[in-house]
């Protein structure tokens, strides 16, 4: 074998080697970009989960008398075990907290909710039932005209003014104590012991 044979085979030999060496580190170097890029997105999904976390609950608390409160408690604490028990009821949306209080109406319970922000002010959205099956959701002038609706002879009509009072509005005179008042507020005729016939 001649010199010249041997020195090309030596000098083929080395940038065989070279290049093993340069695709070893460029597979070493692309292995560190993928982690790098992995840790990057690892970063950003922990900073997600972060914000997700630190996002404003929604909160409802009680605004009138509910006399199934620790049925609606203990459903509340079964559907959501993770959430803080106990009042106020802590929601992930308002389209979860409407779902929660259609199931409870459904049920017959008789409640009446307020939502509030995360400083604890009114935030004017309610959650009602009077115990007839139906929810009313949504602002004070809603809920009061929803229940403004319900009629002496309904067997609900008290349960709605009683949740008109906590609402502050003004409950419906009966026709009985309107009758009453007009009696007593009109003049009575010399010849009649009673209101005076129109």
């Amino acid at each position: 074998m001649s010199k010249s044979t041997s020195s090309v085979r030596n000098l083929l030999a080395r940038q065989k080697a070279q290049i093993k060496q340069r695709e070893a580190e460029d597979a070493l170097e692309e292995k560190r970009k993928a982690a790098r890029i992995a840790e990057e997105e690892k970063a950003r999904e922990a900073a997600e989960n972060a914000e997700k976390e630190n996002e404003e609950e929604i909160l409802f608390t009680v605004s009138g008398p509910i006399p199934g409160m620790e049925k609606i408690i203990a459903a509340y604490t079964k559907k959501f075990p993770d959430s803080p028990a106990g009042i106020p009821l802590h929601f992930a949306s308002d389209d979860e907290a409407k779902q929660f209080f259609e199931e409870m109406a459904k049920l017959g319970e008789c409640f009446l909710f307020e939502k509030r922000n995360a400083d604890g002010t009114p935030a004017d959205q309610f959650a009602v039932s009077v115990g007839d099956g139906t929810l009313i959701f949504g602002n004070h002038v809603t809920v009061v005209a929803a229940l403004s609706a319900y009629k002496e002879d309904s067997p609900h009509y008290e349960t709605a003014q009683t949740y008109l009072k906590s609402l502050g509005a003004q409950p419906q005179k009966t026709t009985a104590f309107r009758d009453a008042l007009q009696a007593e507020r009109e003049p009575l005729d010399a010849t009649q012991s009673g209101p005076k016939v129109r």
